[in-house]
């Protein structure tokens, strides 16, 4: 395995991982900062997975970016701590 796809995949289980942790659950210091935060690391592994996977087609990595988040929010949904949220 590449040292890409290994970082990728390092990256997406990083990623698991601090969307299942509690938070501290403080205001936020600017407007839809949440919303602005997830876009900015979904645009990170989207350009991580399609550098690391560069043979596969854009559409199958934007289907499993899709479902990855749709892992996450599912997943949140069964945390006591954490919320599901259509629009994350």
């Amino acid at each position: 395995m590449s040292l890409r796809k290994l970082l990728t995949i390092s990256l997406y289980v990083f990623v698991f991982i601090f969307a299942i942790i509690p938070t501290s659950g403080g205001a936020a210091l600017i407007p839809y900062q949440d919303k602005f935060l997830h876009a900015l690391i979904f645009i990170f592994l989207s350009i991580f997975t399609l550098r690391a996977f560069e043979y596969a087609r854009p559409s199958y990595a934007f289907f499993f970016l899709i479902s990855f988040g749709l892992f996450i929010e599912i997943t949140q949904y069964f945390i006591p701590y954490r919320s599901f949220e259509f629009l994350d």
